[in-house]
């Protein structure tokens, strides 16, 4: 059971090859170990497994503040052409 948890695509070692498709890129079943320099299949388990701490948390919060940017900018949009509006209207 301690092994289904170490296998290589939860580690940061490997780099996952993708090939191109249609509309974006797809996943394989391999990539490059850098630690054991050579080709790996993603199932595989070894010793050296250190898990990848990489934070999906982070472009949710990216997302969320830029949303909040856009709309912050639309409303001084809006400020700036009504108030264009009422000098040209004089």
């Amino acid at each position: 059971m301690e092994n289904e948890n170490r296998k290589c695509f939860r580690c940061k070692y490997l780099d996952r090859y993708y090939t191109k498709g249609v509309k974006r890129f797809n996943k394989t079943k391999c990539g490059w170990c850098s630690i054991k320099i050579s080709d790996v299949n993603i199932h595989e388990t070894c010793d050296k497994f250190v898990p990848d701490t990489k934070s999906y948390r982070s472009k949710g919060l990216i997302k969320i503040n830029l949303n909040n940017f856009l709309t912050e900018l639309s409303e001084l949009r809006k400020l700036l052409e009504c108030e264009l509006d009422d000098n040209e209207d004089m």
